[in-house]
């Protein structure tokens, strides 16, 4: 299932900035992609809504067994009343098992991954060059023979300047192989996506110069809570 799911991001990144007619449509889709991460639910949640449907699930069961075993005048509607439960808390677990990890039954251990050093208190603007790569999700990011730096009119690539309110970018977080990964990736035109890794020089200008990134939520979580993001990261492949 989630091979799928990463082809189809794949797919939608390649298709987002390749047709310059459908580029507003395909960019309001990835960032309301960027902006659904951070809405799914909490660990804390999903714990809740597990412990609650697994409730159902026990007495559905134990009330189908009671009301064969004890002949009523209710038994016969108390046996479909419980087979519906039982029914609807089966497929409850089927329709999430794709997007939520049921804790309650299966304690998922996850990798302790070491805090990154994200603190941009004393940086300087060094007007430093960044490595380009080209990178997609899932796959090994191939580095490009340009650079990259940041200015106050925009980012410049390739002896181009593109403006930050013109130039959305996406933090990018993968971790693959106990490798922890992130990315800055911008979307340079309608057919040019292009990435550099992310540290705490990137974060200090993206600060600086107020980069539109489109899932800004999501790169304040990792910086502000990165013992939650870093083990979320670990269990689940991404930010909740």
């Amino acid at each position: 299932m989630k091979n799928k799911k990463d082809n189809e991001e794949i797919k939608m990144y390649e298709k987002a900035f390749s047709d310059p007619q459908q580029w507003d449509k395909n960019l309001s889709k990835l960032k309301e992609d960027a902006e659904r991460t951070n809405k799914k639910f909490s660990p804390s949640t999903i714990k809740i809504i597990n412990a609650v449907m697994a409730i159902i699930l026990v007495l559905s069961i134990v009330l189908f067994t009671v009301f064969i075993l004890v002949e009523t005048s209710a038994s016969e509607v108390m046996i479909y009343i419980s087979a519906g439960l039982f029914i609807i808390s089966i497929y409850f677990f089927l329709a999430k098992l794709e997007d939520v990890d049921f804790v309650v039954f299966k304690k998922k251990k996850y990798d302790i991954i070491q805090p990154v050093d994200m603190n941009i208190d004393h940086m300087v603007d060094s007007g430093q060059s960044f490595d380009c790569y080209n990178y997609i999700r899932g796959q090994k990011p191939k580095m490009l023979p340009e650079k990259l730096c940041f200015s106050e009119s925009g980012v410049v690539f390739d002896g181009t300047t593109y403006s930050y309110e013109d130039t959305p970018a996406f933090f990018e977080v993968e971790y693959r192989k106990k490798v922890l990964s992130m990315y800055l990736t911008f979307a340079i035109c309608e057919s040019k996506i292009i990435s550099i890794i992310f540290d705490k020089q990137v974060l200090y200008f993206v600060r600086k110069y107020d980069v539109r990134v489109e899932n800004d939520d999501e790169l304040d979580f990792f910086v502000n809570n990165q013992e939650e993001a870093l083990k979320n990261i670990s269990m689940y492949g991404h930010i909740l």
